[in-house]
């Protein structure tokens, strides 16, 4: 799925973003497989025909292992931006952004994902942001 920049029909990914916070306000961290002491939130594309929240509980699933969540709040809006090199396809991505938390018991079994994070961990908001 992708949408177009209307005055230079340049494309864009679609996308998601999935905050995922914990009873104490802390948001999950992940490290990256490929990039050692690379951290991000998870997320991913939108494949063709799904919508939005298919696609935060399929890339939830797949990159936690856990798709067993419970969404509080969906962003209004969209996040553009460019990828420093464009690709064949794509000049960067839009992405909607997803708030959530785990249903009780649930966490994060990188045992069962697709393998694209080495770790994780739950982190107080002040720090992700600086």
């Amino acid at each position: 799925m992708h949408s177009y920049n209307s005055y230079t029909m340049e494309r864009f990914r679609r996308g998601i973003v999935a905050v995922l916070i914990n009873e104490i306000g802390q948001v999950l961290l992940c490290e990256r497989s490929d990039s050692f002491n690379s951290w991000q939130f998870p997320q991913g594309g939108i494949e063709p025909g799904e919508s939005d929240t298919e696609a935060f509980f399929r890339e939830t699933t797949e990159e936690l292992g856990n798709g067993n969540c419970e969404i509080l709040r969906v962003g209004e809006h969209t996040t553009i931006y460019r990828w420093p090199e464009s690709g064949v396809e794509y000049v960067g991505q839009e992405q909607t952004w997803f708030l959530a938390r785990f249903r009780k018991g649930a966490l994060p079994c990188l045992e069962k994902s697709d393998g694209c994070f080495r770790s994780w961990r739950w982190e107080d908001p002040s720090k992700v942001l600086a």
